[in-house]
């Protein structure tokens, strides 16, 4: 939810970058609160790497070379997140489990249409989180 009143008329962001929780229930709450109308996608692309256990939930940002480095080391399966509607892959270390979390060109449309679906027209996005995205967005 906003941290803050906007003023009336404007539009209030909502972040997609979770790292836990439903994306859906986020938006579906968001919007029953403000209405659909006023709210717009903060499209984030999130690129994270979490050891496990993380009771905090804050993982380590990773850069998009990081996380491409680390699927060739680790090439494990990767699987969707509903809940978070992002791609996710475990890996052990020397450290111990990691869960990688990260958002593609088709995780980002599903994020979209998600919001579309629930009435929620407008998105933005930062053009250096996407630009290696683009031709595929």
């Amino acid at each position: 939810c906003p941290l803050s009143l906007p003023a009336e008329g404007a539009a209030l962001l909502v972040g997609t970058g979770l790292s836990g929780g439903s994306l859906r229930a986020l938006l579906e709450e968001t919007a029953c609160r403000y209405g659909a109308e006023r709210l717009a996608l903060d499209l984030e692309r999130v690129m994270m790497d979490f050891p496990l256990p993380c009771p905090s939930g804050c993982g380590t940002p990773l850069t998009r070379e990081e996380l491409l480095a680390l699927r060739e080391k680790h090439p494990s399966s990767v699987y969707f997140s509903r809940e978070l509607m992002a791609k996710y892959f475990t890996y052990s270390a020397g450290n111990g489990t990691h869960f990688v979390l990260f958002d593609d060109a088709e995780t980002l449309r599903q994020k979209v249409k998600l919001a579309q679906n629930l009435g929620i027209q407008t998105a933005f996005l930062m053009f250096p989180e996407v630009v290696d995205l683009l031709p595929e967005l």
